[in-house]
């Protein structure tokens, strides 16, 4: 038992020094919060037209100027010696060469993930087989309202579940977008090996059950190689899109940042609001459109290329608190560098850049805060093995005092009861003596 307390002790100062170790992190984590939040002013400073390009320049130089700063607190925050928020922590390091990745996963259906924009209405009655609310499901169309009002589809993929990494999860998946009227179709196909601006655009003919090829068939390979959870995916989706807009051989195209067109027939676009939320949007007058589970097989659409990966064992902080083996607790610190937040190439040297930069710092600042979360959660975790680690040690120091340590109460109560008895039995004893004692002087 004896073994055990001291162990016990040993176990105690092993939570409180793991303790101190998460609250270095998160601190760590705090500052770069805060550096986020400094860069999404600036960012927002820069989207606003009353700069010049002289001006945003100098926006950039800060801006770069706190993502160094990020970097350097990544590294530098340390414990004891180990570098704390350089991912080297986080849980099971699995990349793609140069981003994220993985192997073996899954994704939710995404046409799960869209709902109903801000401008949504009641949906004509035979649109969709009936009225009422309208409902963004697989198979379902979108289009003009009975007031030929336009309205739009919000891609948020916030509530968006993987197993495993976000690129890969998504790597050859997509949806699809097809004309309920002519079946022109607007394919949207993810690839884990580029980023949303190394997007590509296809006008591979959609080829008819008798042969016969539409040539209006579109098809946008997406680069999802940055996207690090659901919400960056449709952010992907508009960077990718609007990447392209020069390629999109169409007189109705935008040269706007926040309109870019991506169906010449039907003059579908893709809009992003002040928020940064995602919309594609249906003009006026246009035949319904139709949400499809994943892509349209075309047989001339060539396959994507194989997800290069490099898997690696994941590398937890291990904290023992139990006096056997295997009685410990792992953490994960996820990489906080700015390229792990996605932040590494944000730039706000024009309008259109310093625009897309906000959604980017957001996501990034989600990312953090998120991160801070855990940490914060973690420190519980160990105030609550702290707090029964201490009633261990109390219980079983109590319990070695019980065994070892004398009862001074009964002790007493036995000693006093023996000396009574040894007492009585000496008086008993005297008495007795004085009667050969008593007869002896009579006989003198």
């Amino acid at each position: 038992m004896r073994e055990q307390i001291r162990s016990l002790f040993q176990d105690d100062q092993n939570v409180q020094n793991g303790s101190s170790m998460i609250r270095t992190a998160e601190r760590g984590i705090d500052q770069i919060v805060q550096n986020l939040r400094t860069m999404k002013e600036l960012a927002i400073d820069a989207a606003n037209d009353s700069n010049t390009d002289e001006d945003r320049a100098i926006i950039q130089k800060e801006l770069n100027a706190r993502r160094a700063v990020i970097n350097d607190i990544a590294i530098g925050t340390q414990y004891n010696g180990k570098i704390l928020l350089d991912g080297r922590w986080s849980r099971g390091i699995v990349a793609l060469k140069g981003a994220g990745g993985g192997l073996n996963t899954s994704v939710q259906d995404i046409s799960d993930c869209f709902s109903a924009g801000d401008n949504a209405v009641e949906v004509a009655a035979g649109s969709n087989g009936g009225s009422g609310d309208w409902s963004f499901d697989a198979n379902k169309a979108f289009g003009s309202d009975k007031n030929n009002a336009p309205f739009s589809v919000k891609m948020d993929f916030t509530d968006m579940q993987v197993s495993g990494s976000y690129p890969t999860a998504l790597h050859g998946q997509g949806f699809a977008i097809l004309c309920s009227g002519c079946s022109q179709y607007i394919n949207f196909r993810f690839d884990a090996n580029k980023t949303a601006t190394e997007s590509t655009y296809d006008k591979t003919p959609n080829v008819a059950e008798d042969g016969t090829e539409n040539p209006l068939a579109r098809e946008f390979i997406i680069g999802v190689k940055n996207v690090r959870r659901g919400k960056d995916l449709a952010a992907a989706i508009f960077e990718g899109v609007s990447s392209l807009r020069n390629q999109i051989d169409d007189p109705y195209k935008s040269n706007t940042d926040d309109d870019v067109l991506v169906d010449a027939a039907h003059r579908v676009r893709i809009k992003r609001d002040s928020t940064g939320a995602v919309f594609l949007s249906k003009g006026a007058y246009s035949p319904n459109m139709q949400f499809m589970e994943g892509t349209i097989t075309n047989p001339l659409t060539l396959p994507l290329p194989e997800v290069e990966v490099e898997i690696k064992s994941p590398n937890p902080l291990s904290i023992q608190h139990g006096t056997q083996a295997g009685q410990h607790e792992n953490f994960f610190i996820n990489d906080m560098r700015a390229e792990a937040l996605g932040i590494d190439k944000a730039e706000v040297i024009t309008r259109e850049k310093a625009t897309s930069a906000i959604g980017i710092i957001e996501s990034a600042i989600e990312s953090a805060l998120n991160e801070a979360t855990t940490m914060g959660a973690y420190l519980q975790r160990l105030e609550s093995m702290n707090d029964n680690v201490i009633t261990m040690n109390e219980n079983v120091q109590a319990s070695e005092s019980t065994i070892r340590d004398s009862d001074m109460a009964k002790e007493m109560t036995e000693y006093t009861k023996y000396n009574l008895l040894a007492q009585s039995s000496q008086s008993m004893l005297a008495q007795a003596n004085q009667v050969p004692s008593m007869v002896l002087t009579l006989l003198r």
